[in-house]
């Protein structure tokens, strides 16, 4: 991860730093992965884990905000780099896209 002050500037959004822990289940198998949350944003998060690779998919759990909004979507690996992963969210309904908006608040 980036840690200079400008490693939010060529995202296409903003991203909110974290260190909570994000439960990622495999679509395909049902097999379980717990996971660091690194940032998070409107269009998706990073993580850290091992052995995700580029293009499975996963169910996302985690819990958000100050209220702890559990948030529980599908997203896609679109990259991997060593234990720090990149994950899309797909298809996100109104109220998934409010728990964001509401966790984030203007972070993302």
């Amino acid at each position: 991860m980036p840690t200079s002050g400008n490693w939010n500037r060529e995202r296409r959004a903003q991203r909110a730093r974290s260190d909570d822990i994000v439960l990622l289940q495999r679509e395909q198998s049902r097999e379980s992965v717990i996971a660091t949350l690194l940032d998070i944003s409107a269009h998706g998060i990073g993580v850290g884990a091992e052995g995700l690779r580029s293009g499975e998919v996963f169910t996302v759990s985690l819990a958000l905000g100050p209220a702890k909004r559990v948030l529980k979507c599908s997203a896609i690996v679109r990259h991997a780099n060593g234990k720090h992963h990149g994950l899309e969210f797909l298809d996100l309904s109104d109220e998934q896209m409010g728990i964001l908006a509401e966790a984030c608040g203007n972070h993302c």
